[in-house]
């Protein structure tokens, strides 16, 4: 995890440095950015810039919102990324559940020997999550700004290079996994037209179906986007998602 070395670099000054090499780094991203839309309104942006991997988040962090935020911390994870910084500056609300994804991200990091820091939270976010975080106390998560938290994972050990066969292979493995996201958004998206239902039930239409059907969430969600372009009524739809779809319906109408 980040945080060795930061002490150091607070009393030698380096910290005002990086103010500028930030403001030019803030303008490269728009050029060399992957977002990512997870629903809820959630986007997120993914930034790769000497060896560290900046994630950030615009939007709420809600339920409808948490399935697409875990697939694409994983994506981020695929990546294999030496540092990870998940900047929350423009997190608009999060829950505690929301919370516990980014906990959960943190414990993978260490386990992968990949430092990571959390930073730009709003004080009652940064709150839960520290309470949160204790349990696993094994270095400091979340710090005030982008800067202390670039300077800390650079500060940190990383693990070993990957081979170029390992690093093929994670490129195929995140470009499925944002695949994957995306595809799921748009059937939700589909859902959502077609019953006048939330988000949230529309997922649940999915995952209702997955379960009753022994069918992977992702491979119905093809199903679902490949019928809308044949223009189907609402009974059509039904049919193709079967009886658990029409009562995750009757409840949320």
């Amino acid at each position: 995890m980040a945080g060795q070395g930061l002490s150091t670099q607070r009393q030698s000054g380096q910290l005002p440095q990086l103010d500028a090499a930030f403001a030019e780094q803030e303008s490269a991203e728009q050029k060399g950015s992957l977002g990512v839309s997870c629903g809820g309104g959630l986007t997120v942006v993914l930034h790769s810039s000497e060896g560290v991997l900046l994630v950030r988040l615009y939007g709420p962090v809600a339920p409808a919102s948490r399935r697409g935020l875990y697939s694409a911390l994983n994506a981020a994870f695929i990546s294999r990324p030496i540092r990870i910084v998940i900047d929350g500056s423009y997190i608009t609300n999060c829950d505690k559940r929301g919370m516990a994804t980014f906990v959960d991200a943190a414990e993978r990091a260490s386990t992968s020997g990949v430092p990571l820091a959390m930073c730009g939270l709003a004080p009652a976010l940064a709150q839960m999550l520290a309470k949160l975080w204790r349990p696993h106390m094994t270095a400091e998560l979340c710090y005030p700004s982008l800067q202390f938290a670039w300077v800390a994972v650079n500060s940190s050990p990383v693990a070993s290079d990957p081979t170029r066969e390992e690093l093929l292979d994670d490129v195929k493995h995140l470009r499925d996994a944002l695949c994957d996201s995306q595809v799921i958004e748009q059937a939700t998206g589909v859902l959502m037209a077609t019953y006048g239902i939330t988000a949230e039930a529309a997922l649940e239409m999915l995952r209702s179906h997955s379960r009753a059907h022994s069918v992977s969430i992702r491979v119905l969600a093809c199903r679902v986007t490949s019928v809308v372009h044949r223009r189907p009524t609402g009974d059509q739809m039904k049919a193709l998602l079967g009886d658990p779809a029409r009562e995750v319906v009757r409840q949320s109408v």
